[in-house]
């Protein structure tokens, strides 16, 4: 989402000034993701224990911890 009035007050504060032109105002102000990845997203292991599903969009996601491995794994 992108609000101009926020984002010109934003510009004339001082960490608007500081942060003009950097990766921080691209998140802070543009809204940008700076780290979107599939790092966390692995293929389901014996030791995984399944935690909750939730629909979005009409698909349903399953939402699995590894506590052995101390990872989340995720499945369409």
């Amino acid at each position: 989402m992108r609000n101009e009035e926020f984002r010109k007050d934003r510009e004339n504060t001082l960490i608007g000034k500081l942060s003009k032109g950097t990766a921080y105002e691209r998140y802070a102000v543009e809204n940008q993701i700076l780290d979107k990845n599939n790092n966390f997203i692995e293929k389901k292991k014996g030791t995984s224990k399944f935690s909750f599903a939730f629909i979005y969009e009409d698909e349903i996601y399953g939402v699995w911890f590894d506590y052995v491995e101390r990872k989340n794994i995720r499945f369409l």
